[in-house]
């Protein structure tokens, strides 16, 4: 991270924190508050809840070992994956942790930073009743941070070549339990170019058999808009497919950007989300 760029991040963070530190060159400066550990220390960890995945909202969350219940009312995470930093607050009673609870904070990430830097990550925090920073190393083991990061790296270069966008409505199919899902790609006019290798099945909606599903298409910045046609069917029809779902309406789209390959997720919209439920819920009825 370029100097710039950290003090740009030390002054996101003293805002965010609501903290106030005087400074000027030449100048005598009253000592902000310092980075402590507090005595029943928190731990912190990073997740992110399926149902964010389209989103990118992880969930920083505080775990307390101790025997008192500490209250935590600000808290920002600081990693060289994505610019500026990843904050949350609360209302102004902040969120209570009891003894040997873990509580999840929800974060919306920035601007990731392509390629990421360092993996080391820390989140500063605030307490009810003090105006220390305390600070701890955070632990990612679910890889919440690279994964979003690649995510994100790839589909900033995959829009720079095409738009992919669902449709919000399903054609029927040419039987029971069909329907066509259709992709528009509309490119951009760059020089950069994409290939989708291939597009994978979800929780909710698997390829008909009869009707492969398109792969190895090759897009260029400068080619006219087209679109792709996936003829779908129900992946599951036990009672909880439709009730519990998550991620059942996000297409995973394998693709390569400019000799960068990975995953990503062309989510359906509101109306077509429903469609879907309701073409799913049908079919399997009528199964």
């Amino acid at each position: 991270m370029s100097v710039r760029r950290r003090r740009a991040a030390a002054v996101v963070l003293t805002v965010l924190l609501g903290i106030t530190v005087a400074s000027a060159e030449g100048c005598t400066a009253t000592p902000g508050p310092q980075a402590t550990t507090p005595a029943s220390a928190l731990t912190v960890q990073l997740n992110q809840f399926r149902d964010n995945y389209s989103t990118h909202i992880i969930e920083i969350q505080f775990s307390n070992p101790g025997p008192d219940t500490i209250t935590v009312v600000r808290a920002a995470l600081r990693t060289a994956s994505f610019d500026g930093t990843i904050g949350w607050s609360s209302s102004a009673d902040g969120t209570a942790i009891p003894p040997g609870q873990t509580k999840s904070l929800p974060a919306q990430l920035p601007s990731a930073t392509c390629p990421p830097g360092s993996s080391e990550s820390t989140v500063d925090y605030l307490l009810a009743g003090s105006d220390h920073v305390y600070s701890e190393t955070v632990t990612d083991p679910f890889g919440v941070l690279a994964r979003n990061n690649s995510e994100l790296c790839l589909e900033r270069g995959a829009s720079e070549v095409a738009s992919l966008e669902l449709l919000p409505t399903l054609d029927p199919g040419p039987g029971k339990g069909l329907a066509t899902m259709t992709i528009t790609v509309k490119p951009r006019g760059g020089t950069g170019s994409m290939t989708i290798e291939s597009i994978g099945e979800t929780t909710l909606l698997a390829a008909d058999p009869g009707s492969p599903w398109p792969h190895g298409v090759v897009i260029h910045g400068t080619d006219k808009n087209s679109t792709l046609s996936l003829r779908i069917r129900p992946a599951r029809c036990d009672p909880h497919a439709v009730a519990e779902d998550k991620v059942g309406t996000l297409m995973p789209l394998h693709v390569t950007v400019n000799g960068l390959a990975g995953t990503i997720k062309v989510a359906a919209g509101n109306a077509l989300r429903g469609t879907i439920y309701d073409f799913v819920t049908k079919s399997c009825g009528d199964g």
